[in-house]
């Protein structure tokens, strides 16, 4: 398994790959400043899939407040590697310190520039606004809500600048607004705003939400190269979530057949049966009290059918107590689908953390 600045493992874990049935097959303990590691076998492994976990234990496993971590990708194919090195870069002219005037009975405000962004919604939060970031190419987005009218506007940076002054009463444009109404309830929506869609620059145009099924969107009427859209909803247990890259912000509310069952609680009894398309799925177990402090994420792509969370016998790196299966009850169960998938490429992105792409996703218990 490789990986190419891969700044997630810790000094103190291990690397670990397991046949299907969770026999250990080859180790290797992480080291500081090692970004790529091969795992091999002591004897001939014929198989095309196997299991790879990362094992994160505490330096002090004594201290009661000692967690622990495990991430698992399940009968993924030999050869598969995990890379988190990121992509382009853009100039930096950080530190850049918002300074506001004639700001005063908002319900919410809105900044962003291209590399940052922030919301409050209390004058005494506007210290929030003290650290941000902006390429040589950024303006300054503000939106504000303010007894029940929202205007906005972008404002100059000057390149290098590291101080600006930002008079609300300038704060005068009336946005477009999109109403959307979702097959659920618990709505939200955030859009990212690209300048090009081939760049990592964007702005963040806030994020909307309301309990009920509808809910409008303001935006700005300039235009930009690409909108990121990530929409949520619920429908009964179920949590739907999808991003979506368009030239337009679009009414339409999307949909995903995938659905699951559960049966079971914990690591010792839990059972999943999945329906509809999907390409991975994340199961997220964690332990039931202080005294199992443990996080176990369980990701298997939809080739390899496998739905077995029986963890391996991992006593050599964590406590039999805190890997007790009884002990370690199911935070959440996701399907996943998004463009361009492949298998053999780790990690698998999600709607939580990745908007860079179309992603389908149903989460839940």
């Amino acid at each position: 398994m490789g990986s190419d600045g891969y700044n997630g493992f810790l000094p103190n874990g291990y690397l670990v790959a397991t046949d299907s049935s969770g026999t250990i097959l080859s180790e290797v303990k992480i080291q500081k400043g090692t970004s790529i590691y091969k795992l091999y076998t002591p004897q001939t492994y014929n198989k095309t899939r196997l299991n790879v976990y990362e094992i994160d234990v505490p330096t002090n496993p004594s201290d009661p407040t000692a967690s622990y971590f495990v991430m698992g990708f399940l009968q993924i194919k030999k050869g598969s590697i995990y890379d988190i090195s990121g992509s382009q870069t853009a100039t930096s002219n950080y530190p850049l310190k918002l300074h506001f005037s004639n700001l005063a009975n908002f319900q919410n405000l809105i900044a962003s520039t291209d590399l940052s962004n922030t919301s409050i919604t209390s004058i005494s939060d506007t210290s929030q606004f003290n650290y941000f970031d902006y390429s040589d190419k950024s303006k300054l987005f503000v939106e504000t809500l303010k007894n029940g009218k929202t205007l906005y506007n972008f404002f100059d940076l000057i390149k290098g600048g590291h101080s600006l002054n930002v008079d609300m009463n300038q704060c005068i444009k009336i946005p477009q607004v999109k109403t959307l109404r979702f097959p659920g309830s618990f709505v939200s929506m955030t859009v990212y705003a690209k300048p090009d869609k081939n760049s990592v620059l964007e702005y963040n145009l806030g994020t909307a939400t309301s309990i009920s099924n509808e809910l409008s969107y303001y935006y700005p009427n300039e235009s930009f190269d690409q909108y990121n859209c990530v929409t949520n909803y619920n429908v009964g247990s179920r949590q739907y979530s999808f991003v979506n890259l368009s030239s337009t912000i679009s009414s339409e509310v999307n949909t995903y057949s995938a659905n699951f069952t559960n049966t079971g609680t914990s690591l010792a009894n839990y059972k999943t049966t999945v329906s509809g398309p999907y390409d991975y799925y994340l199961a997220n177990f964690i332990g039931k009290n202080i005294n199992n402090n443990i996080s176990i994420y369980l990701y298997s792509p939809s080739a390899a059918s496998y739905l077995n969370y029986k963890m391996p016998d991992f006593s050599k790196y964590i406590s039999k107590t805190i890997l007790d299966p009884s002990q370690i009850i199911l935070q959440e169960f996701g399907l996943y689908q998004f463009d361009g998938f492949n298998e053999s490429k780790l990690p698998y992105k999600d709607s939580r953390s990745y908007h860079d792409v179309n992603i389908k996703a149903v989460r839940g218990r």
